[in-house]
């Protein structure tokens, strides 16, 4: 059982992970932080869900390292650990398929003149 192939009906029933063997056969962290945050309902197995979901973007031995890590820090939370992975700069496997640019684009924007606006504020035009 892969874990890939259960996401998308997690991400649609995130109560299904309190009884989805592929997420019972995770390793101790998983299963302690899905205990930690169920507990919470029902944003608790949302955000269980979503971390669930980050395996699509990054790789599963990453997320489980920043899992590892929010634990040692006592901030357990979809965002904190999504904070980890980037600011780790672990690349994404959606850019690793390019879906994503990896730069922003050059744009060149003219600047004008800013005393052709003096007629909105009843100026003389320049």
């Amino acid at each position: 059982m892969k874990l890939e192939h259960y996401l998308p009906v997690i991400a649609t029933k995130p109560r299904a992970v309190k009884n989805a063997l592929v997420v019972r056969k995770l390793p101790e962290l998983y299963q302690k932080l899905r205990v930690m945050l169920c507990q919470k309902e029902p944003e608790g197995y949302r955000e269980y869900a979503k971390i669930l979901l980050l395996n699509l973007e990054f790789n599963f031995e990453d997320v489980l390292l920043a899992i590892e890590e929010s634990f040692k820090s006592g901030y357990i939370g979809l965002e904190y650990i999504r904070q980890i992975l980037i600011s780790k700069g672990l690349k994404s496997n959606t850019q690793n398929q390019g879906s994503t640019p990896t730069t922003l684009p050059k744009l060149d924007i003219p600047v004008d003149n800013p005393s052709k606006f003096n007629y909105l504020i009843g100026g003389v035009p320049a």
